[in-house]
C-alpha cells in the first residue's frame, strides 16, 4: 500500500498538476455516461469551510458540468451552495476568473443556488450576489426540492 502511495504522489509530480487542475470525473458521472442511462436532473452540492473551496474546485465543477452536457445536451444540472464557501460566489469577488466561469455555467442553463441562510452567517444578502444567481430562503430544503423531484446529487470534494 505504501509502494502504491508513493507512486501515486510520483505519478502527480511528473504530470506536473493536482488533480484539481486536471480533474477527472466523479464515478457516478462516468457510469451514467458510460452505459448512456442519464439521470432525471443533477445536482452539484457545494458544502464546505474552506475559504478558496470554490476556486480551487472550479476546474473540477466544470468539467463535471461539461461531461453531463456533451453526454446528455437536455439535462438539468443545479448547483448548490450552502456552506461558508458561497461568499466566494458574492459581487465582492467579480473580478475573480472563478465567478465568470460559473457565470458561463449559468450561460450554459445550469441553474445555481446558495442559502440564504448561511449568506447571512457570511453578512450577505441577496443583493450581495450576481442577478443570475438564485438565493434560496434554505439550501437543504432547496436540496431537498430537487431530491423530491428525483435528481441525484453529487457532492462536490
Amino acid at each position: 500500500m505504501q509502494r502504491f502511495i508513493k507512486g501515486l504522489i510520483f505519478l502527480c509530480l511528473i504530470s506536473g498538476g493536482s488533480a484539481w487542475a486536471n480533474p477527472t470525473l466523479h464515478p457516478q458521472i462516468a457510469q451514467w455516461i458510460e452505459t448512456k442511462q442519464p439521470p432525471v436532473g443533477v445536482v452539484l452540492e457545494l458544502l464546505s469551510r474552506e475559504a478558496n473551496f470554490v476556486e480551487k474546485r472550479t476546474p473540477y465543477i466544470q468539467h463535471q458540468v461539461a461531461a453531463l452536457k456533451q453526454a446528455f445536451a437536455d439535462l438539468d444540472v443545479v448547483i448548490i451552495s450552502h456552506g461558508r464557501e458561497l461568499a466566494a460566489l458574492s459581487k465582492q469577488h467579480t473580478n475573480k476568473a472563478y465567478l465568470q466561469a460559473f457565470e458561463n455555467l449559468h450561460q450554459q442553463g445550469v441553474t445555481l443556488h446558495v442559502c440564504e441562510v448561511v449568506a447571512g452567517w457570511e453578512k450577505k444578502t441577496a443583493d450581495d450576489f450576481p442577478a443570475y444567481i438564485d438565493v434560496a430562503p434554505s439550501g437543504t430544503a432547496q436540496l431537498n426540492d430537487y431530491k423530491k423531484l428525483g435528481y441525484s446529487v453529487i457532492r462536490v470534494p
